[in-house]
């Protein structure tokens, strides 16, 4: 048998009030990603095929996670 379990949903609007700490430190990260954003990681000498049926999303989200 499964515990119950309790919460209270919050609901996030622009009229919440914003932290100033956290402010800062989404600001700093999201500053140092534009500027990574910013370069090439890679450049290949040949076209790539982009019409395949299958997109690894997992793969992609994996790969952009280890970037950072």
């Amino acid at each position: 048998m499964r515990p119950l379990l309790a919460g209270t949903k919050h609901s996030i609007t622009t009229s919440a009030p914003v932290d100033p700490e956290m402010e800062k430190v989404v600001s700093k990260e999201l500053s140092v990603l534009q500027a990574s954003l910013g370069e090439p990681i890679c450049i290949t000498s040949v076209a790539l095929d982009t019409k395949s049926k299958f997109i690894r999303f997992q793969e992609v989200c994996a790969f952009s996670s280890d970037i950072g």
